[in-house]
Formats: C-alpha cells, sequence, structure tokens
C-alpha cells in the first residue's frame, strides 16, 4: 500500500497490509475509506491453506485498527474470490465477494463496522444457485442502499450481468435483475463496475460482445 497527499505526492513508504507470518499468496485487493473515520482493505488469502476473503481497517493516520481478520464465516474447505467493498455514509463498509462453499460459485456480502466488527452475517446476494456467478462489484447510496452487480454463466454459452439494490439494513429491494438489453442468444457480458452518485443515480459498465465485437457498454439505473 502507498499513502499520498492532497498534492499527489507520496507520504512514507509502502507498507504491508498483510500480517501473516506463513508463505502464503494474497491478491485481488480493493479499498474503500470513510472520511475522518477509517479505511477497510479487503483481498484474496490463502494462508489457511484455503482461499478466503480477509480485511483489514485503519485509522485516517493509516495505523492499523486490530489485526488482519477474516471476512469469510464457512472454515471448511472453500474458495473465494474477487473480493470488492464500499463505504457508507451511514458508518459501514459492505464486503461482496464471489465463493463455492455450497459447489457452485455464488455472490456473498458482509456489512462491517468501523471498527471492524460484523453487522449480521455472511449472506448470500444471487438468488439462483445453479448458475457460476463472478466478479462482483458494489457502492453505496447517500441513504445508505447499496448495490451489487456481477456476471453469471447460465445456460448455454449465454453469460449475462445481473444486479440487486438492497436496503441499509441488508434486505432486498426486489430481485435479481438483468442489467443489459441485449439477453438473447450467445451473448457474453463480463466484468462489471457500479457507481452511484450524490442524488442516487446508479451507472453500471461492463464489457460486451455483442454484434461479435467488444465492447463497453452502460446502463443507468435510479436506486
Amino acid at each position: 500500500c502507498q499513502v499520498y497527499d492532497v498534492g499527489h505526492d507520496p507520504k512514507g513508504d509502502n507498507f504491508k497490509i498483510n500480517d501473516d507470518k506463513t508463505v502464503s499468496d494474497q491478491g485481488q485487493p480493493d479499498i474503500a475509506g470513510l472520511k475522518n473515520k477509517s479505511s477497510l482493505v479487503v483481498w484474496r488469502d490463502e494462508r489457511d491453506g484455503q482461499l478466503e476473503i480477509y480485511g483489514q481497517i485503519m485509522d485516517t493516520t493509516i495505523s492499523f485498527i486490530g489485526k488482519n481478520f477474516k471476512i469469510t464465516q464457512f472454515y471448511k474447505k472453500i474458495y473465494c474470490r474477487w473480493p470488492a467493498v464500499s463505504a457508507s455514509d451511514h458508518g459501514f463498509y459492505i464486503v461482496v465477494w464471489a465463493d463455492n462453499r455450497k459447489g457452485d460459485w455464488n455472490i456473498y456480502g458482509q456489512k462491517i463496522q468501523t471498527d471492524g466488527k460484523f453487522i449480521g452475517n455472511n449472506f448470500q446476494i444471487n438468488e439462483t444457485s445453479k448458475e457460476n456467478c463472478n466478479h462482483p462489484t458494489v457502492a453505496c447510496d447517500p441513504n445508505g442502499n447499496f448495490l451489487v452487480t456481477w456476471w453469471s454463466s447460465g445456460k448455454g454459452n449465454t453469460i449475462a450481468v445481473h444486479a440487486q439494490y438492497f436496503n441499509k439494513n441488508s434486505k432486498p429491494i426486489g430481485k435479481n435483475f438483468l442489467v443489459g438489453d441485449n439477453n438473447t442468444g450467445d451473448i457474453k457480458q463480463i466484468d462489471p463496475v457500479v457507481n452511484i452518485d450524490s442524488n442516487g443515480n446508479s451507472i453500471i459498465t461492463w464489457l460486451d460482445y455483442r454484434n461479435g465485437e467488444i465492447g463497453r457498454a452502460s446502463c443507468r439505473e435510479r436506486v
């Protein structure tokens, strides 16, 4: 990790986030911060012999609050990947990732306080467990609601981008929905990214292989 000041100049040196003493792989980091409060770094971690999601809270001086902590709660053989995190102005973080605790790849989430304590337990985001779901991203709106997106492979060669709204209590608002407007035939939509503006409008972008070409498409929704 490297900190930069408002003038884009580095403050201090590179420093390591993971605190394990073993020879293990870490990867796919993401970070989100709350103004004048804290930041949360999340990543995929193999220190326990399986791929899980870990996190570390840092205060405004970039000092660690506590130690690295495990975000995934399923402790048997499990593989997790592609963590993403977003910070809510209502004083919490929401972390999402893909894991195979049920055999297929599903999208899970966890709400976390600014001190690293869990709010509730891991919860599944996609409604259908028979599809392989991957690469989730998440964004929070000004009211504490949040929107999660991911891509999932269905029948045949279909790979489509899905999304789900949640309220500030992590309860679904409506059901999972398709994001693209080209959802029939041999479709391939991957790598979605979501953002929500200060008015609660959301925009999702993704890579789309429609018409035999690769391009970046977008869809605008209102939270």
